[in-house]
């Protein structure tokens, strides 16, 4: 009993809401498709229902496509918004996406996110065929837990992000297989975690394809002292992501709950010549407080958060000892305590964003990195330490 109180103590503050390096100040002009012309009215969303794929609240969901039948090039974009662990934080994490909701989204959110922006022209990404995959199961798109026991809720919840993860992919190839050369995976905050388990599907589904990942504000550290091995137990535990890594990855499983972060290696190795991109603030105060629940050695009851510095050489560890030597991940880091940049234009009331557009280090930018990661591996940018 002490024990089970213990982890509802720590996933009671579960929120989602990585030498030097050297810094390359060099534009590279974005190629286009040719043969075409591209008119962004073109372009218009549409509700794709998939049939078994559920909520956590068991109401059925979909995905959203906005295709550019010029382009060759697909984006694939998963959604973020928290995690269920709690009453309080399952409140705050969404619980359904109908069409409904949908349609909400086109006509109100989706316009913020700059990401999307197919009018303006520094979007390295505004030709590209488009699929939103909502986010609404709470276990960062890679749970397989249905009738998952939240403390304090009746409701059993469906954490059932894996399991929709594989039917929205059939769904995609069904819909694009053939049609396209490039296919870029990319996601933020929970969708950034979703990403690295979704990504063999994505190489499965599209073999012939180039292959692109980014990451965006969701670092797995291989410093146990911040991604400690208590608190992967109860990552594991809570929403069975075991289901969601690969197999073969037996770095992914050791004793003690630890091996998460293996995840990210073990793809650049399975997968040479795909090209791999993570971004991070250097003191992302989001990701500090997820993780915070593994300090003081997962003791119940504790609101530890990870002190920046910690973070910050976390950060560094990642990029330096474990990504970059791989030869195909690029990483950007900035200063501060931001929490993500794929999704937000110039809105100064939101405090925790980066804007897409001017998110930049010494004067190098997010979305010109983004850009020259769509053809090639750009050097990375960020603090040498």
């Amino acid at each position: 009993m002490r024990h089970f109180l213990v982890v509802l103590a720590l996933i009671a503050v579960v929120t989602v809401g990585l030498a030097g390096v050297c810094i390359d100040d060099s534009d590279d002009d974005d190629d286009t498709d040719e043969g075409y012309e591209f008119n962004s009215d073109d372009l218009s969303w549409e509700w794709v229902p998939i049939d078994g794929a559920i909520c956590r609240d068991g109401s059925r969901t979909g995905i959203g496509i906005r295709e550019n039948v010029g382009s060759r090039k697909l984006a694939i974009f998963l959604d973020g918004g928290g995690a269920c662990a709690t009453l309080s934080t399952c409140l705050e994490s969404p619980r359904n996406f109908p069409e409904e909701r949908f349609n909400q989204w086109v006509a109100g959110d989706s316009l913020s996110m700059a990401l999307f922006s197919a009018e303006v022209e520094e979007n390295p990404l505004r030709e590209y065929s488009f699929v939103y995959i909502p986010y609404c199961t709470g276990d960062l798109h890679m749970g397989s837990k249905p009738n998952g026991v939240v403390p304090l809720l009746i409701q059993r919840q469906q954490f059932v992000g894996w399991n929709n993860s594989q039917l929205f992919m059939d769904a995609i190839e069904e819909r694009f297989a053939g049609e396209v050369d490039q296919v870029v995976l990319l996601g933020m905050s929970a969708g950034g975690f979703g990403v690295l388990a979704a990504f063999p599907l994505v190489a499965e589904a599209f073999p012939s394809a180039d292959l692109v990942m980014l990451n965006d504000s969701a670092p797995i550290f291989f410093d146990d002292s911040v991604l400690t091995p208590c608190y992967q137990t109860v990552i594991r535990w809570m929403w069975n992501v075991n289901e969601a890594l690969p197999e073969d990855c037996s770095a992914c499983f050791q004793e003690g709950g630890d091996g998460l972060a293996a995840i990210q290696t073990h793809l650049s190795k399975t997968y040479p010549h795909a090209r791999f991109g993570l971004f991070s603030s250097m003191a992302d105060i989001s990701i500090r407080s997820t993780y915070g629940p593994g300090q003081n050695n997962c003791k119940a009851g504790s609101d530890a958060r990870v002190k920046p510095w910690q973070f910050r050489a976390a950060l560094v560890d990642l990029r330096d000892n474990y990504l970059l030597p791989e030869g195909n991940w690029t990483t950007f880091f900035i200063e501060g305590i931001n929490h993500g940049t794929l999704f937000y234009e110039r809105d100064p009331a939101e405090l925790l964003s980066t804007n897409y557009f001017d998110a930049q280090y010494n004067g190098v930018y997010f979305t010109d990195r983004l850009g020259q990661l769509l053809e090639g591996l750009p050097r990375p940018v960020g603090p040498s330490k």
